[in-house]
């Protein structure tokens, strides 16, 4: 998910549009998405791994 997707700043003035994000959250919250199952391995990089990683590929 693109990090600029979630990260919003969101203005309430009014208790209306305060019922309408506490609503659509518990909306979230009762309709989670499915589990996703890897058909692959996976492992985590740590941030100096992948610093190293991309360090070695020449950009055109």
């Amino acid at each position: 998910m693109a990090t600029s997707s979630f990260l919003k700043n969101i203005n309430i003035t009014t208790a209306k549009q305060a019922q309408r994000l506490v609503r659509a959250l518990e909306q979230a919250e009762k309709h989670r998405g499915e589990e996703v199952k890897m058909s692959r391995s996976v492992h985590e990089v740590k941030r100096e791994q992948a610093k190293d990683f991309f360090a070695k590929i020449k950009w055109s």
